[in-house]
């Protein structure tokens, strides 16, 4: 990431009060994250997990939410949840 996309990326809003919570966007935060704690020295996240979220995020864009499917939006979110672990143990998300 560039560091306009790192300032994009934070300065999006998780909440659009016209259409509720936007995972696709808590997931760039997250992905962003992981990127900090890596750059910092941390050890990444899973080769899979890293390779699929990149993927995703490569492809879809916030305003792609409402199209995506149940199955897609469930396993967007796993993949939110495994990196919010990631960055907890990591240490950048609870400022350690």
């Amino acid at each position: 990431e560039t560091v306009e996309a790192a300032v994009e990326i934070l300065d999006q809003k998780r909440w659009d009060r016209c259409h509720g919570p936007n995972a696709i966007t808590a997931l760039r935060a997250q992905a962003l994250a992981c990127a900090l704690n890596q750059a910092a020295g941390a050890a990444g996240p899973s080769d899979e997990l890293q390779a699929n979220v990149d993927g995703f995020l490569a492809t879809h864009a916030p305003a792609d939410w409402d199209g995506l499917s149940h199955s897609d939006r469930r396993t967007m979110r796993g993949w939110w949840i495994a990196l919010v672990r990631y960055n907890s143990s990591a240490g950048w998300w609870w400022g350690h």
